[in-house]
């Protein structure tokens, strides 16, 4: 399962196809979309392209309704003006916490990715075809995640603070950069970053509100919904909501084959840490 998000053009349903004369389709009531409909490939191109299809994919398609190759292509640029883009759909998410005391923030935010499209995955599926959003109190530490790099496991922190809550970035092992690219960045931009932020790890942000959790869940399936963008949002006790992006670094060991992950993963491997286990609540199960 690829865990990029096929993104799905299509003709706009908004955009009827109408017959000018017998040679002559017209999309929609404009008539400077206009299609030449001699040959019975330009129908069967078309209605397949208001099923909708990958652009990448477009001249295998052509192929199959039985069009030449550029004469499909000249059509793809007609009606240009009448195809739509369908967001991508967000991955699927996994919630649970890691010594968060305010209990009712892991149902508060499975409430908060359901109302934003994002499918909440069942107990049963396995962990590298779907992402753990994981809360924790305080700062995010690298170390807190390195069980997902170990296993190659998808996961995206969201940490709590008294005066913010940071989310991302979203980790695909080997692939995105991880929360140690993420140290190294800010030690190389600020030598005492590391003394501060231990010392924020694990900070009890006291009563979580209703509002801080939609908030976050927005933004976390922003970022579910663009699983390369490799971002970390910080979102204010006001809701005011900064970006800034992570690079992979030199330092940094998640792209380095030191350690073999287990088989089958399609990911590079990554460097062996000590196991953390964080606690899944039945909050967001779902039976298999």
């Amino acid at each position: 399962m690829p865990l990029t998000p096929t993104t799905l053009t299509r003709l706009d349903p908004a955009f009827p196809l109408l017959w000018r004369d017998g040679m002559t389709l017209q999309v929609g009531d404009d008539p400077a979309i206009r299609v030449p409909a001699s040959e019975p490939w330009v129908e069967r191109l078309l209605s397949r392209m208001r099923r909708g299809f990958r652009r990448s994919a477009f001249d295998v398609i052509a192929h199959r309704a039985g069009a030449p190759r550029e004469e499909a292509r000249r059509l793809l640029a007609i009606v240009e003006p009448a195809l739509q883009d369908e967001p991508a759909r967000p991955l699927a998410a996994r919630v649970s916490t890691l010594g968060l005391t305010d209990t009712r923030a892991e149902g508060r935010l499975c409430e908060a990715l359901a109302d934003e499209g994002v499918s909440l995955a069942t107990t049963s599926a396995p962990a590298s075809t779907v992402v753990a959003v994981v809360l924790v109190p305080g700062a995010a530490a690298a170390v807190q995640f390195a069980p997902f790099l170990r296993t190659d496991s998808p996961h995206l922190p969201i940490a709590v603070e008294p005066a913010r809550i940071t989310v991302g970035p979203l980790v695909v092992p080997g692939l995105t950069p991880c929360l140690t690219c993420r140290d190294a960045e800010d030690t190389a931009r600020d030598p005492a970053w590391p003394l501060l932020h231990g010392q924020l790890v694990g900070r009890d942000p006291g009563r979580i509100t209703l509002a801080r959790v939609a908030a976050a869940g927005a933004v976390a399936a922003r970022l579910l919904a663009d699983p390369d963008a490799a971002r970390i949002a910080r979102i204010s006790a006001d809701g005011v909501i900064g970006w800034r992006s992570v690079r992979f670094r030199a330092e940094c060991l998640c792209r380095d084959p030191s350690s073999p992950s287990p088989p089958g993963t399609a990911r590079a491997p990554v460097r062996r840490a000590p196991p953390i286990v964080p606690r899944t609540a039945p909050a967001c199960a779902q039976p298999a």
